[in-house]
């Protein structure tokens, strides 16, 4: 196949910033024992360290949005440009008492989207809608509870702050989303709602459970992508380096 041809000749490493614990390409899918030779995993990134780096700006993500005293709900929908149905459902839940929730539509969700949204939580005392945030593992770091799509990055957020978590994933052009998800929920790490499923009435009823204890997130996968990177790097520096299989072929170096 020409993908597994072009790693041959072109990478010394392939890695996969995942656990194999959660999805394991190569036991999905049937590489050849070459190609496999030069996967390493790295382990999810730990989003925590982003936390330092932000709280050097001083920024307070709720702090210009006038909210009561509460716990915090908050809804992500990615970039936003397919997030509608989930953002209005989030809208028309039924918040739990003394409960704030930030809805973020990302910037691309569609201009008549985001304005009958906006209508929508005008009038609600505990409702909000932010278009964009600069860094909204800020805002993720305070919430209670976190519903949002499957992305990989949103995900790698939720389980690097160990929150509790529903998931709406997409299932039609990005697939990956409910299999990580699917994933995860057989942890016991977050919960899952199929999108044929979604309703202001599904998602107040997960709002109204009782929580139960927080996820170990860090007892049952692997979160130290970030150390393990210059290691291997490293390895792939320290080692030979060859040309590409058809310069050997072609007798040229």
């Amino acid at each position: 196949m020409a993908n597994e041809d072009t790693i041959r000749e072109y990478y010394d490493m392939v890695w996969v910033y995942g656990d194999p614990t959660v999805y394991d390409p190569l036991q999905e899918y049937p590489f050849p024992p070459d190609v496999m030779a030069k996967v390493r995993y790295t382990g999810y990134l730990d989003q925590r360290l982003r936390l330092q780096f932000a709280d050097l700006e001083g920024s307070d993500p709720l702090a210009s949005l006038s909210l009561p005293p509460g716990r915090l709900m908050l809804c992500l929908v990615g970039g936003g440009q397919d997030g509608g149905r989930l953002a209005e459902a989030f809208a028309q839940a039924n918040l739990p008492p003394e409960t704030n929730g930030v809805i973020v539509t990302g910037p691309f969700m569609p201009p008549e989207v985001l304005q009958g949204l906006r209508q929508r939580v005008a009038t609600h005392p505990r409702l909000r809608v932010l278009r964009f945030i600069p860094e909204p593992t800020l805002l993720l770091d305070r919430a209670d509870r976190v519903i949002a799509m499957g992305g990989y990055n949103t995900v790698s957020e939720i389980l690097s702050l160990e929150k509790r978590a529903l998931i709406v994933p997409r299932m039609k052009a990005h697939p990956e989303q409910l299999i990580r998800a699917e994933r995860l929920r057989d942890l016991g790490l977050l919960d899952v709602l199929p999108p044929d499923q979604l309703s202001p009435r599904a998602l107040s009823e997960w709002l109204a459970r009782d929580p139960g204890p927080l996820p170990r997130v860090r007892d049952q996968i692997d979160l130290n992508g970030l150390a393990r990177l210059p290691g291997l790097l490293r390895d792939v520096l320290a080692g030979p380096l060859y040309p590409p299989q058809s310069q050997l072929q072609e007798g040229s170096l």
